[in-house]
């Protein structure tokens, strides 16, 4: 099927139906034309079924599809979509060529918006910081560097994921000089807590450690999540003893989630007491954390006989819902 002359819906919906059908000639000469076309979503599309049928011949029109779109991009190509499929294109098919990679991890595109204009490019600036990882480019860490300081949070917590696959002792001083220097979203900074331990759990251990009392609650909380996530076996006993200490339900509350995370016969029976022994909503928050555990058949008659025994009707209606009685 031919779709130059379709309208733009049209060809569209006609370029995807082509992942259901096998490669010939005709499709690869489809997605040959759709790659040079001059329409980004077209574009971008054909780049997707590239990477879809693995064409590892098509890396020429894949980058010359990048470039296409540097030439007045805020018109051509809104949202770097056919920049960024592009080069997750060529990433998904190996490719080791990295100067379009660099170029596009530090690629900016502002686009008029509501307040001012908005920096769209931060997607491709990610895909292109993933691509540089894979093929473990000299330039990575500089990268990874200006990164974390990046003006788009997305793009900052995506660093510190990135280095989290980095087993380098470079990747662990980048992301302790983050997590000191701060950052204005908390998540960015449970992000670099939750690569460290990754990356080195004994060392990071402590360095963690250090922010279950920070000031800002928010960071508190994503050291405990990040200490749960972890699974450090030291984490449940100073999870626990925190919890016992604790005086603000809040705290409570986040400990509770924290310690599910473990995924532990512990930390299940220490839920389980929580849903039977704690004002109710704690008792909430550990029903709902429940879900990440399998219960036994003993385990769910004895809870839901302990909810019923509270009587709580709510609750009951949590744990019913929770194990499907």
């Amino acid at each position: 099927m031919r779709t130059r002359g379709l309208d733009l819906k049209e060809r569209l919906k006609a370029l995807e139906a082509m992942k259901s059908r096998s490669l010939s000639e005709e499709v690869r000469l489809e997605i040959r034309a759709a790659l040079g076309d001059k329409d980004n979503l077209v574009a971008a599309k054909a780049a997707s079924l590239a990477k879809h049928f693995r064409l590892t011949d098509f890396f020429p029109e894949l980058r010359a599809a990048y470039r296409q779109f540097l030439s007045n991009p805020q018109k051509t190509d809104k949202l770097c979509l056919a920049k960024e499929a592009a080069i997750e294109a060529l990433d998904a098919m190996e490719d080791l060529e990295e100067e379009l990679f660099l170029h596009a991890a530090g690629y900016v595109q502002l686009e008029p918006a509501y307040g001012g204009p908005a920096d769209a490019a931060g997607p491709l600036r990610v895909a292109g910081c993933r691509a540089l990882a894979r093929i473990g480019s000299t330039e990575l860490f500089f990268v990874l560097a200006d990164r974390l300081a990046d003006t788009e949070v997305d793009v900052r917590s995506a660093a510190a994921q990135i280095l989290a696959g980095l087993f380098d002792e470079r990747a662990e001083l980048l992301l302790r000089m983050k997590a000191l220097a701060g950052d204005s979203h908390p998540r960015v900074i449970g992000d670099c807590f939750r690569s460290l331990m990754t990356l080195h759990p004994q060392r990071s251990f402590p360095f963690v450690l250090d922010y279950l009392e920070a000031l800002q609650g928010e960071i508190a909380e994503e050291a405990m999540m990040a200490l749960g996530e972890s699974r450090h076996p030291q984490a449940f006993h100073l999870l626990s003893k925190m919890f016992a200490l604790a005086a603000d339900p809040k705290r409570r509350e986040a400990l509770i989630s924290a310690i599910s995370l473990l995924r532990t016969k512990e930390a299940l029976h220490f839920l389980l007491s929580a849903v039977t022994e704690e004002p109710l909503p704690q008792a909430q928050v550990a029903v709902d954390a429940l879900s990440l555990y399998h219960l036994e058949e003993t385990e769910v008659v004895w809870l839901m006989t302990m909810v019923i025994s509270r009587g709580s009707q709510s609750l009951i209606d949590r744990c019913a819902k929770l194990t499907g009685i």
